[in-house]
């Protein structure tokens, strides 16, 4: 199953990766066994300290040890301890995993291009499909917006996203526009979408 990752900038300017939990939706074709998957990865920034700061901060506060490799050691072995670090480590094993099958796609047979006809086709069926709901296709174009940047333009797929948006009704529900101009604008896709919606 693909895996979301989150990515985070924390105010001490420290980036970690967490595993998040499993994708909701897996974009790609095939048999369980022999599906590629990815890591979809979300980006924030924390107003705080990253987790091995704020230990060392109370490793400092403690007034055990301040510095060189006894302060280093100790903030560690307070780390692995962690959620995080087990989240952290998650995140490293699911990543390591869509990287060995990033590589290994020409051994395969399995071209790029092929991957991106497998996205379209999955991205069809759950918008046309008869228990959809808005919420269902906010999550889709947030699972969209994070593929890997390899897959390739980007605009291509938005663009198909929003031809197949609707599938019956042609309208939005009050909170769906909302929230699926706020995912497209933040990635300034929303013209590109727009471009797809209208037939364009």
């Amino acid at each position: 199953m693909c895996q979301e990752i989150q990515q985070s900038t924390f105010s001490c300017s420290h980036q970690m990766k967490f595993w998040w939990g499993e994708a909701r939706f897996c974009l790609f074709s095939g048999k369980p066994d022999e599906r590629f998957h990815v890591t979809y990865t979300r980006f924030d920034h924390q107003s705080e300290k990253c987790p091995k700061c704020k230990i060392g901060d109370k490793v400092r506060a403690e007034g055990k040890t301040t510095r060189g490799m006894a302060f280093r050691q100790a903030v560690e072995e307070r780390y692995h301890q962690t959620l995080d670090y087990r989240q952290e480590q998650q995140g490293n094993h699911f990543q390591a995993l869509a990287d060995q099958a990033w590589g290994g796609l020409a051994a395969r047979g399995i071209s790029i291009t092929d991957l991106r006809a497998q996205v379209k086709d999955n991205i069809a069926l759950v918008l046309k499909g008869d228990k959809v709901t808005p919420g269902d296709k906010i999550v889709l174009l947030r699972t969209v917006t994070r593929l890997p940047q390899w897959l390739g333009n980007m605009k291509e797929l938005i663009r198909f996203f929003g031809e197949n948006y609707f599938h019956d009704k042609k309208h939005f529900e009050p909170s769906e526009k909302r929230k699926v101009y706020s995912i497209l604008q933040k990635e300034r896709l929303e013209r590109t979408f727009n471009e797809g919606l209208n037939g364009n």
